[in-house]
């Protein structure tokens, strides 16, 4: 399950949400494809949940600080319903953007609590931020609901770390609503 499968990079698809940059150039603001209005609904603990105005298509995210105080990285997770092509569920999927810059081939790392380290591959980088997008199995999301911290690593001169407090993770992934998964692997009825 270390590939996204087409329809789940769609549905989690946020990184058009621009944060670390500065302000995008006259001429990419021109071109850059309109997004859609995203609305905070609820916050539990350290996680905003936002939703695509007039859905219920949201995502829980939580953005992470370096220790200098300087923003670093989002976080965002999406519940899923689908299955990979080998037939395992997909109860949801992790987007972290992260800044330009970074070493690529060592991509993002998480570690939960004292927990295995586990990588999170670099899918792309864009004008302003790299993506690194992961599907998370039942165990992964069981993981993060039991754990208090999950560090998100990744190097640029040095290796940056970033702590993203778990308080709250579980109240707002339970008030996220499954999005079917759409493209191959997905069982037809």
């Amino acid at each position: 399950m270390r590939r996204f499968l087409t329809g789940a990079a769609a549905a989690l698809s946020i990184s058009g949400i621009a944060f670390l940059a500065p302000a995008m150039t006259q001429e990419a603001a021109e071109t850059a494809p309109e997004q859609p209005k995203l609305t905070l609904s609820a916050t539990h603990g350290a996680w905003e949940v936002h939703c695509v105005e007039g859905t219920e298509d949201c995502t829980m995210r939580q953005f992470g600080d370096t220790a200098e105080g300087e923003r670093a990285l989002m976080v965002a997770i999406k519940r899923l319903e689908g299955v990979t092509n080998e037939g395992k569920p997909v109860p949801a999927a992790m987007e972290v953007l992260a800044p330009l810059g970074l070493l690529i081939p060592y991509g993002i790392r998480l570690k939960v609590d004292q927990g295995e380290v586990a990588g999170i591959p670099l899918i792309r980088c864009i004008a302003d931020r790299c993506i690194a997008q992961e599907p998370l199995s039942e165990q992964s999301v069981s993981q993060l609901k039991n754990g208090a911290t999950a560090k998100f690593g990744f190097v640029m001169n040095d290796e940056v770390l970033v702590d993203i407090s778990l308080n709250g993770f579980t109240a707002a992934y339970n008030a996220l609503k499954p999005v079917p998964m759409e493209g191959p692997g997905q069982g037809q009825n």
